[in-house]
C-alpha cells in the first residue's frame, strides 16, 4: 500500500479515519478490527454514497471484493458476498488449477473457425470439442 501511494497511484493517510475522508472517493476500505471504526466507516460512506469495503465485516459493507481469475481467454469472478473469504480464495486456486492449459484454447478457436466454415450446427459442436479434448489428454 505505501509502495502505491508513493506512485500517487492511491492516497494514504497515516492517522485516524476522518468523515471527511469520504468526500469525493468512490471506495472506501475498511479494514480495522475495531469495530467502532469499521461502524464510522460504513456510515460516512453510506452519507456520502460511497462504496465500502468492510473486510471480513459484512454488516458494515456496501461491497464486495471478489477474487478473479484472468487467464487469456478467460476471466472469471467469484464472490461470496463477504460471508466466507477465505473460502472465495481457495475456489479462486481450485480454479486456476483446473483451467485448460493454452493447447486446449487453440485446439476450442481451431474447431470454432473450423465449425463456421463449415456451418456446423451448434448442437453438433459440443461433442466434437469434448473428444477433441480428451484426446488431447491421452
Amino acid at each position: 500500500v505505501r509502495q502505491l501511494a508513493s506512485e500517487g497511484t492511491i492516497q494514504w493517510f497515516e492517522r485516524p479515519f476522518e468523515d471527511s475522508d469520504a468526500i469525493g472517493a468512490w471506495l472506501l476500505v475498511a479494514a480495522t478490527a475495531d469495530g467502532a471504526v469499521q461502524e464510522q466507516v460504513a456510515a460516512a460512506g453510506l452519507k456520502q454514497k460511497t462504496f465500502v469495503l468492510a473486510v471480513d465485516d459484512p454488516r458494515h459493507a456496501s461491497a464486495y471484493s471478489g477474487a478473479i481469475v484472468r487467464r487469456s481467454p478467460f476471466t472469471i469472478a467469484i464472490s461470496s458476498s463477504g460471508a466466507t473469504p477465505g473460502l472465495t480464495r481457495l475456489l479462486r486456486e481450485v480454479i486456476e488449477d483446473v483451467l485448460p492449459a493454452e493447447a486446449w484454447v487453440e485446439s476450442a478457436r481451431r474447431l470454432r473457425a473450423k465449425w463456421i466454415a463449415e456451418k456446423t450446427p451448434v448442437t453438433d459442436r459440443f461433442g466434437e470439442l469434448v473428444r477433441e479434448l480428451v484426446a488431447k489428454r491421452q
